[in-house]
């Protein structure tokens, strides 16, 4: 369709000769399906490769764009707010995991109100009990665990955040690492097409680890949830061993599904997963790197 093309032009318009040809190469064969979120991983990726300079200088003039906006001013007589923010990805992410754990135990305590409702709480909670700024960097603080996947024979080619599937510059890690009060994490190399296995039937976290990278969320058809247990995907009673390439992520809902509604699926290669209804249609899921990106087998 005409308006694709020209979306893809407007959004290599200010590359580099080297960095179009960098996105045209991804995404010339699936211009007519791929969607937008791809199209700017693919861009940003070329341009923190190609462009360095200038990559820099957009997360610079980024940071400058950082804000929370609570629009007290538009409150209604339905007692709600809305609040708006643009954060540093190191904040959202610390941030999200906030609001997950919050909402959480407020489930545990015996809330029945929605997830949505049970966060927007989590939040109001954070409000009320962090009134101080705690910035001693002696205790406490952000702790930084990076899954940075690089090329093994490039690297010094840009990598990719796990926890978002984004283009990661090196200067975005350095000032993440600088920030006083960071605990830095440093994981050892990890090959994700390395075949794992144990005789037991608990994984080992070195296996658990390795899928959870892989899959990121629950591998079952138009699924994202991540808080997920690890399915064999040849059940162990029937003589599937705990192994890489035998277990994958599902949420609680669907490995139910799957253990006794008779869905079924099998592992075509790492990260993609072909899936079977009940009624026979057959659906595929891939949850391997989108093209474009520098993600490779070595985080």
């Amino acid at each position: 369709p005409v308006w694709r093309a020209f979306k893809i032009a407007d959004a290599t318009m200010t590359l580099s000769e080297t960095a179009a040809w960098h996105v045209d190469r991804f995404i010339a064969p699936v211009a007519d399906r791929c969607s937008f979120a791809q199209l700017d991983r693919t861009v940003n990726a070329a341009r923190a490769e190609h462009d360095p300079a200038d990559a820099e200088a957009r997360r610079l003039a980024a940071l400058e764009d950082r804000r929370v906006t609570v629009y007290l001013a538009g409150a209604t007589t339905d007692g709600t707010v809305d609040v708006i923010a643009t954060l540093d990805t190191a904040d959202a992410i610390d941030l999200e995991h906030a609001l997950r754990d919050g909402a959480q135990q407020l489930a545990d305590l015996g809330s029945t109100d929605p997830l949505d409702v049970r966060r927007s709480q989590a939040l109001g909670e954070m409000a009320r009990t962090q009134l101080a700024l705690d910035l001693d960097a002696s205790g406490g603080g952000r702790g930084v665990t990076i899954y940075a996947h690089l090329d093994a024979a490039h690297p010094d080619l840009p990598g990719l955040l796990d926890n978002t599937q984004t283009p990661l510059l090196v200067q975005q890690v350095r000032s993440w690492c600088e920030t006083a009060g960071t605990k830095v994490t440093v994981k050892p190399v990890i090959d994700l097409a390395e075949p794992h296995e144990t005789p037991a039937y608990r994984p080992s976290d070195a296996i658990r680890e390795r899928v959870t990278l892989r899959d990121r969320c629950c591998v079952f058809p138009d699924c994202s949830r991540r808080r997920v247990d690890l399915d064999h995907i040849v059940a162990w009673e029937s003589g599937g061993i705990t192994a890489t390439w035998n277990l994958a992520l599902l949420c609680r809902r669907h490995h139910r599904a799957k253990t006794h509604g008779d869905w079924s699926y099998r592992m075509v290669e790492p990260g993609l997963y072909h899936w079977t209804s009940p009624t026979g249609t057959e659906t595929t899921v891939d949850r391997r790197p989108p093209p474009g990106t520098h993600a490779r087998r070595h985080p």
